[in-house]
């Protein structure tokens, strides 16, 4: 993973990151520490609970500054309402045509 991080990533870019405290951001900081990047953490929760302090652990552990963001408590309807919205556009919108070679249904 330290070797994808150097390969995908710039020696004197800065790299935000939002920390979950699950393995894969988790991982993805391991890496991006390991390859010497820059890296702010970031974690958003509507409170300070076990999650939480994992991630500030984390960050903590591997020397990176984390910001904690503070969900408003409008914050999960408003992310409801604009993915039923995006996914109702989606389904309103006409399928493309698709022509598959060699079918019978194909016009000439």
């Amino acid at each position: 993973m330290r070797e994808v991080a150097e390969e995908r990533t710039r020696p004197d870019g800065e790299y935000a990151l939002m920390l979950s405290g699950g393995s894969d951001s988790r991982l993805i900081l391991a890496a991006l520490t390991a390859a010497d990047r820059g890296v702010r953490a970031f974690h958003m929760n509507d409170w300070h609970n076990v999650e939480a302090e994992i991630t500030r652990r984390v960050a903590e552990t591997a020397g990176v500054p984390i910001t904690f963001l503070r969900r408003d408590r409008d914050y999960q309807a408003r992310a409801l309402v604009g993915t039923a919205d995006r996914d109702v556009r989606r389904l309103l919108q006409p399928a493309p045509r698709r022509r598959v070679r060699g079918s019978p249904l194909r016009r000439r």
